[in-house]
């Protein structure tokens, strides 16, 4: 039987993590989906941290209905912390990456999947001209902007290319 090993970037919530952000005044957190390849389909989940109300709300604001909610976590930490505990079937993940150069691991660990992408919808292949892919973290989604020759840059979840 073959293995199959995934890169996800982030890094895993903690308890440690979630006492930190308390201390460090940001209280205000959006918990949402996370779809990933080797995360289970509904057993993920994204945290992103805020200090203050107003930004967390933009944020919750760009949500589809039933992707997440909004925590205030100096009173609902039990709730996070019940995710965490061992032989939890959640994986929860926080919106801090692992290495400084996950962009350099993202795009050798996942150039078919990009290239294949980027042809189906650009109809561009990357010997037709330069292709760039650009990463960033949005609203709790890792995004990529993709610049193909001279057409209007496509930009969109990468869960949503990886599950090509």
């Amino acid at each position: 039987m073959r293995t199959t090993f995934f890169y996800n970037p982030f890094d895993r919530l903690t308890e440690s993590m979630i006492q930190f952000s308390v201390i460090m005044g940001e209280k205000y957190w959006i918990v949402q989906r996370f779809e990933w390849p080797g995360v289970p389909s509904g057993k993920g989940f994204m945290v992103s941290r805020y200090s203050k109300k107003e930004n967390a709300l933009v944020h919750y604001q760009h949500l589809q209905v039933g992707e997440g909610k909004m925590l205030d976590v100096s009173e609902d930490a039990e709730k996070l912390k019940a995710l965490l505990q061992p032989g939890s079937e959640y994986h929860v993940f926080i919106n801090t990456f692992q290495r400084g150069d996950w962009k350099k691991r993202m795009h050798s660990k996942y150039k078919k999947q990009f290239v294949s992408y980027i042809t189906k919808q650009t109809n561009t292949t990357p010997l037709q001209g330069p292709v760039q892919v650009n990463l960033y973290f949005e609203y709790g989604r890792l995004m990529a902007e993709i610049h193909a020759s001279e057409k209007e840059p496509v930009k969109i979840p990468v869960d949503q290319i990886l599950k090509t």
